[in-house]
């Protein structure tokens, strides 16, 4: 284990069901994370991203969360119907975009490279975006995604 002792629970929860099929698995001791806890173990860091305080809140109420990980920061945007990273996220933080590799849970985005190009993301789509790109939600459903971005080491 590594600097932070993890409290330890059963797996699997309660009422979870525990056929002969996988019963050896049932004797693990697997750490739980804490609000705003960051488990480091040997080979392994975890942290929840609902229960982290590094979060940003859009003039439109559109949130992104981040955790930082060992080698890599992992947020989740809820972008709602009618964000544009132009309006609501670039007057906030006063920069341009930096490159995003994501993937959509839910909803539907338009990505705009510096370029000009445009290309329609939805549930399922992988992407990569280089700086300078403008993005915004398309339709009445808020857009989940996923963003990674490779840290220093």
């Amino acid at each position: 284990m590594g600097s932070n002792p993890a409290k330890r629970t059963t797996f699997p929860p309660s009422g979870v069901d525990r056929s002969p099929r996988c019963a050896a698995c049932f004797d693990w001791q697997l750490p739980e994370i804490t609000f705003g806890e960051r488990i480091i173990m040997k080979n392994i860091v975890a942290m929840n991203l609902d229960e982290t305080a590094n979060q940003r809140i859009f003039a439109d109420g559109s949130k992104r969360t981040v955790v930082v990980l060992a080698s890599v920061a992992v947020g989740r945007g809820e972008y709602l119907p009618g964000w544009k990273w132009s309006e609501h996220a670039r007057t906030q933080t006063g920069k341009s975009s930096e490159a995003h590799v994501g993937y959509v849970i839910q909803g539907q985005m338009v990505i705009q490279g510096a370029d000009g190009e445009e290309v329609l993301v939805g549930p399922g789509d992988a992407f990569e975006a280089q700086p300078g790109h403008d993005a915004w939600v398309v339709g009445n459903e808020a857009c989940i995604a996923l963003d990674f971005e490779r840290l220093d080491q």
